[in-house]
């Protein structure tokens, strides 16, 4: 992650700030290319009372089972855990509570271009089936409907057809040596 220029010159050189969760490194000392790096807190071991994950710009605090994220740091026993244990029964483990102390800060230009990408996508969408459709219609003509068109329509009578007027050899008929 590039740190973004302020507008605050000091000595003919630009200051550099970065987001909260990262800090200014110099990545390159010859050409002074500044980059900003993520701040690992989980490192240290001093931030949570049990679990620590770590994630671009901030990180979580995790407790062990039977304890609750207090203060979003501190792990403490949980009461339900405590009444169990004196009436002597256990219902099963309960879920590990997990809750985020700093999440982390997008810059606007991610959210300015995920916008962006899912507009476009959904653009493009919208050309590829209306392209479809135009290329559908184009191939099947026009859709008319002649009973509707023509209303002088002579109209024909049917003929009733029984099966005795075309009769059929039944299958044991037709082969005789089969049986």
């Amino acid at each position: 992650m590039h740190p973004e220029q302020g507008p605050q010159q000091q000595h003919h050189s630009l200051d550099c700030f970065c987001p909260d969760g990262y800090i200014r490194d110099s990545a390159d000392s010859a050409n002074s290319t500044e980059m900003c790096i993520d701040i690992d807190e989980c490192e240290s071991g001093t931030e949570c009372d049990h679990k620590c994950e770590n994630f671009y710009g901030g990180f979580r605090c995790e407790c062990h089972e039977g304890f609750k994220l207090h203060n979003v740091h501190e792990c403490l026993p949980s009461e339900e855990e405590t009444t169990e244990k004196v009436n002597g029964s256990s219902l099963g483990p309960p879920s590990p509570t997990a809750a985020g102390s700093h999440p982390a800060a997008v810059p606007s230009y991610i959210k300015t271009g995920s916008v962006l990408g899912i507009a476009m996508f959904l653009v493009m969408c919208v050309m590829l089936l209306l392209f479809l459709l135009h290329k559908a219609f184009k191939r099947c003509g026009k859709f008319t409907f002649s009973t509707i068109k023509n209303q002088n329509i002579d109209i024909f009578y049917l003929q009733q057809v029984t099966a005795e007027t075309y009769k059929k050899l039944s299958f044991d008929k037709q082969f005789p040596s089969d049986s």
